[in-house]
């Protein structure tokens, strides 16, 4: 979402029933991304009508992605996957400086 206000809006549309999820950002890098969390390393909390738990992408480009759920376990999968992308891409980026450190040793 592009700010809080909308997020508040479309969170009080998905509990009214009056809409199904919606989705603004379709696909984005988690190249260089890093990942909100709480301070105990689960999703945040916020509370509306009920608790909706969210956790925040911040990529390199673009604005922060929040995905939210009523429960903080059904964002435990996302966390997790989440995780392991940036980190994959954190270890390959190392590699490809490591490679071109190594060549321009070598040259």
């Amino acid at each position: 979402y592009r700010s809080k206000a909308e997020y508040d809006i479309a969170v009080k549309e998905v509990q009214a029933g009056e809409t199904k999820v919606s989705v603004k950002v379709k696909q984005f890098s988690l190249y260089n991304a890093q990942l909100l969390l709480g301070r105990n390393g689960m999703p945040r909390a916020v509370d509306y009508h009920e608790t909706w738990h969210y956790l925040v992408i911040i990529p390199v480009e673009g604005n922060p992605i929040k995905i939210a759920a009523t429960t903080a376990e059904r964002l435990v999968p996302v966390r997790d996957g989440i995780r392991r992308s940036i980190d994959e891409a954190e270890i390959q980026r190392r590699a490809v400086i490591e490679e071109e450190e190594a060549y321009q040793r070598t040259h």
